[in-house]
């Protein structure tokens, strides 16, 4: 599936990083998303926008920030992310 291809392709790179390969959130659960090359969203209006076929969706957790950091504090850690779109909560995932 798309997403634990990229994922494993993500990992076998970047061995010493934590590739968790979740969504962000301002709350904490499941969402659908929509992989399309050069795009994944999780809305299906921006997915149809580019003709991605909305039949090739599949669920993400959704973390909030604040789980994540929480989870994951070694001393001077720095997160990086692979992808972030506020569009896609409306920027709730920074506010989290």
């Amino acid at each position: 599936m798309f997403n634990v291809a990229k994922c494993a392709l993500l990992a076998e790179m970047r061995p010493r990083d934590i590739n968790l390969c979740v969504g962000l959130g301002s709350e904490r659960g499941k969402l659908d998303i929509f992989p399309h090359d050069g795009l994944t969203t999780f809305l299906e209006d921006i997915a149809k926008s580019v003709n991605t076929p909305t039949d090739k969706k599949y669920t993400k957790v959704v973390l909030t920030l604040s789980e994540v950091c929480d989870k994951y504090p070694p001393p001077r850690q720095i997160y990086t992310f692979a992808k972030l779109t506020s569009r896609v909560t409306s920027g709730k995932s920074l506010k989290a």
